[in-house]
């Protein structure tokens, strides 16, 4: 026993740092137990970065793939028959909710004739017509947080991503609620210095749409021939979303604008 008690008094400090360390390590385990409880009594979010499935929603991994796809009916089938079956889940009510919460938009586009004085909306009902140094802009307010996505075609067919476009803003999907001008300020949109009609579309969503942000990523470094290319899968894309709008939580928009195809006086012109 003497032995033990001489091995302890001379190890008494390692022993003393071993005990805290120990003391150290047995409150960061009850620390991350207590968290991970916690986590664990939650309701379950499905389909995020850390949860890409859910087991407690059986099937809602597959209406996530079919809502990324716009495949809106086989989500509306598959939600209900998910909800007759197991009305219970808290993480099928609110996937469900992002469809049946209604999404309002306004949207209104004001320019600078020649770049100079007040902005100026278009005549009501009137068909705006823009030389490439008549710059605008456009402000989206919505009425909840919302996932935009602002297209523009010109007369060649080229396509340009105004929003989401990380050189023109510091906004990103989604955006909150309320007025929003796009792009920041001090900045423009023009017209191409061809002449021809143009198009602006605004597609927004209580979701997001994978497949308009892979385009408008593509779309900020492509050049025209590759941005031709890009229009016709937008076209695609948005045709569907068209035809779903009536849904409560999408929306879609288009504005015509004619460019006259006046040179710019300087700068840089758009293709």
């Amino acid at each position: 026993m003497s032995n033990v008690r001489v091995w302890i008094f001379i190890h008494r400090e390692a022993i003393r740092r071993f005990t805290r360390a120990l003391v150290g390590v047995l409150a960061v385990s009850c620390a991350l137990a207590g968290a991970l409880a916690v986590v664990r009594s939650r309701p379950p979010k499905c389909g995020g970065w850390f949860r890409p499935a859910c087991q407690e929603c059986p099937g809602l991994d597959a209406a996530l793939k079919a809502r990324a796809a716009g495949r809106y009916d086989q989500v509306a089938a598959l939600t209900k028959s998910a909800l007759d079956a197991h009305p219970a889940p808290t993480c099928w009510r609110e996937f469900q909710a992002q469809f049946d919460r209604d999404l309002s938009v306004k949207f209104r586009l004001e320019y600078l004739p020649g770049r100079r004085g007040a902005p100026k909306p278009p005549a009501p009902g009137g068909h705006l017509r823009l030389s490439p140094d008549d710059r605008y802009y456009v402000i989206v307010n919505a009425s909840a947080e919302a996932y935009l996505y602002l297209f523009q075609i010109d007369g060649a067919g080229n396509l340009t991503a105004i929003f989401p476009n990380a050189e023109t803003t510091i906004l990103k999907n989604p955006v909150s609620p309320g007025e929003q001008r796009i792009p920041g300020m001090d900045q423009f949109l023009s017209v191409s210095s061809r002449p021809g009609l143009e198009r602006l579309f605004l597609i927004a969503a209580n979701w997001e749409i994978p497949d308009l942000q892979q385009i408008a990523h593509e779309a900020e470094a492509a050049k025209e021939g590759s941005r031709k290319n890009l229009a016709a899968l937008f076209r695609a894309r948005a045709a569907n979303e068209i035809q779903y709008a009536p849904l409560p939580g999408l929306k879609y928009r288009q504005w015509d604008i004619e460019s006259l195809g006046t040179p710019r006086s300087g700068g840089a012109e758009k293709e």
